[in-house]
């Protein structure tokens, strides 16, 4: 909403897990672990708004005594928003791969955002928006270490912010606003980019696990307008929303769980 408007519906965010049918005296499970990826991707985008803008208190990062690279290394705070952020997103994709598992019924023993996973796993279902979740797994895809010429992801941009967040999260991943060249290149085993190039990074990561979440709510509508459903009383009941207007149910009719 807010690429299309600035008006005030642009600042709700009001997208909820659509209206599902589950069996009587089942929780809100589902539609609670997809609030809880919607709030940790909400997070990441209030850290990376305070990376962007360089909001963090200079107390956290005096008396430190961190190493110089003497490349101009960026070590500061808001430069950790920045990287949180994006490790925080990529635990996003991990979750809608185990949201995905349960709601299909998969029976999976592991699941992850692969295109070998959803291949495996969902891929046999009809139904656009998992084929949209499966191309975006595999535009996410890391391609350093697949021979040159053996495939080759549709957007290979996406195909570095695996690389980045594997670097973030498994290993090393240096910001500095200068290019090595004091030290012996092959004694630094960091993956390395600069302040700019890391903003860039972390928006594209935000805006493609935001489409990753709508992707989910469009196959579960989907799934749940097109499945065929045994004869049977099917009762309505509305889900509550946690700290939100009491009227916002009736207002854009989410939220609401059936049970038959």
């Amino acid at each position: 909403m807010n690429l299309l408007t600035d008006r005030w519906i642009a600042s709700s965010d009001v997208l909820q897990f659509p209206n599902h049918v589950v069996k009587v005296g089942e929780g809100p499970f589902l539609p609670a672990a997809f609030s809880s990826m919607k709030r940790e991707y909400c997070f990441a985008r209030f850290l990376a708004y305070e990376g962007f803008k360089n909001i963090h208190p200079s107390w956290e990062n005096s008396h430190l005594y961190l190493t110089d690279t003497l490349d101009f290394v960026c070590l500061d705070g808001a430069t950790e928003k920045l990287k949180t952020a994006l490790r925080v997103c990529f635990g996003v994709f991990d979750s809608l791969a185990l949201l995905l598992n349960r709601y299909f019924q998969c029976g999976a023993a592991q699941s992850e955002f692969k295109p070998r996973w959803i291949k495996e796993n969902l891929r046999q279902i009809d139904n656009p928006f998992l084929n949209s979740l499966y191309w975006l797994a595999c535009d996410l895809t890391d391609t350093s270490k697949i021979p040159p010429g053996v495939w080759k992801v549709p957007q290979a941009e996406l195909s570095e912010l695996r690389r980045l967040r594997n670097a973030v999260e498994h290993g090393w991943l240096r910001v500095a606003v200068g290019k090595h060249g004091v030290w012996e290149p092959d004694s630094d085993f960091a993956e390395t980019l600069t302040p700019d190039e890391l903003k860039r990074m972390t928006l594209l990561t935000l805006r493609v696990t935001r489409s990753a979440l709508m992707y989910l709510t469009m196959a579960v509508k989907f799934h749940e307008d097109t499945r065929q459903r045994a004869p049977g009383l099917i009762a309505p009941i509305p889900t509550p929303l946690l700290g939100s207007p009491g009227d916002i149910n009736k207002l854009f009719g989410f939220g609401d769980t059936e049970h038959e």
